[in-house]
């Protein structure tokens, strides 16, 4: 199944503090169904493309030596 949330940025959110922004987060959900009833649910979320539209500072991990 693919879908669209829609949100707006209430709440702290990794540290961002609220912004009021209205953002949009694509996903698409699997579902293996067994006898009806849902066995397993796997979900691919843009979480990259939310922090993008907060403007959450992104930085690779320092190498610890």
């Amino acid at each position: 199944m693919k879908l669209t949330q829609y949100g707006t940025h209430k709440n702290q959110y990794k540290g961002i503090e609220p912004t009021g922004k209205s953002v949009t987060v694509p996903a698409t959900h699997i579902m293996r169904i067994v006898n009806g009833k849902v066995e397993e649910w796997w979900a691919l979320e843009d979480n990259l493309g939310l922090m993008t539209q907060l403007r959450l500072e992104l930085k690779p991990k320092e190498n610890k030596k």
